[in-house]
């Protein structure tokens, strides 16, 4: 594994050729769904493009990561924008990441949009993103967008310990739905094993329960953090596409369709429980 990242092999060769090239732009936007890797893979073309062997637990003078779970708000980019301004301290490049793009103020995104239109040399800004839709227009044609998808079963695999039981190995690697960060979280704590078991069967309830029993499952989810409910929605998705494959039923596709759009729903803060029992009634 390259510095930690499962997967992207096709990303990674795609940034090292213009590492290779000098054609490094002042802007990427990593786009792709949560947990899959994209923030890792954004550290290590930081690392790259400035010195490996200077940079140590994501520190250096010429790094700058922006990352705040309640929001990014203006402050932090006109931070980020004037340290941009300043030379590199000892490397050719000063490169920011910015964690959770799409949670930038309207503020903080016009601060950013004008200096990605009077970018700085020797400056890249890595935007990521698992809400690409959630970006301004004029931020997104300014960066080159590199989409980041699912990683695939046997890749997840390289990640999990030999000491679990055949079973535990299976769950882990279907529950986690192609995303290596839950893998990470999973083996982190015994106790977000018990959450993974969770997701799987709210997937068996909403596939297969009575009614009435997913119309209670779905106001319990409602009660939930969005975060959580998006995520929750996105593990639907993957395996709803993953039986699909397998089996071909006309069923999962529209219900692949409808899931699909009650996350975009929840994305546009739409009332969670409204969504979701429009969901059940529709299914």
């Amino acid at each position: 594994m390259l510095e930690g990242i499962v997967g992207h092999k096709r990303q990674i060769d795609m940034l090292a050729r213009a590492i290779a090239k000098d054609r490094v732009p002042h802007a990427y936007i990593f786009a792709g769904p949560e947990g899959v890797g994209k923030k890792l893979v954004g550290i290590w073309l930081a690392k790259v493009l400035i010195d490996p062997p200077s940079f140590e637990n994501y520190f250096h003078p010429d790094f700058l990561l922006i990352e705040d779970e309640a929001g990014i708000k203006i402050e932090k980019i006109r931070e980020l924008i004037y340290k941009l301004s300043l030379k590199p301290y000892s490397a050719e490049y000063k490169v920011a990441l910015i964690d959770r793009a799409e949670t930038m103020t309207l503020e903080a995104s016009n601060a950013l949009l004008k200096a990605l239109e009077e970018p700085k040399p020797n400056t890249v800004i890595i935007l990521v993103t698992s809400s690409v839709e959630r970006l301004p227009k004029t931020i997104i044609s300014r960066t080159q967008k590199i989409n980041f998808g699912l990683v695939g079963e046997d890749e997840l695999k390289v990640l999990v310990p030999a000491t679990l039981s055949a079973d535990q190995k299976d769950l882990i690697s279907s529950v986690a739905a192609g995303r290596p960060g839950w893998v990470k979280k999973v083996l982190a704590d015994p106790e977000n094993f018990t959450e993974l078991e969770s997701w799987g069967l709210s997937y068996q309830t909403f596939n297969q329960a009575e009614r009435i029993d997913r119309l209670l499952l779905a106001q319990e989810i409602a009660g939930q953090e969005t975060t959580e409910i998006k995520t929750l929605l996105d593990f639907w998705l993957v395996r709803l596409e993953r039986d699909l494959n397998l089996t071909g039923k006309p069923e999962l596709a529209n219900k692949l369709r409808l899931v699909s759009r009650a996350r975009r729903f929840i994305e546009q803060n739409l009332n969670a429980k409204l969504v979701l029992s429009e969901l059940i009634l529709a299914t």
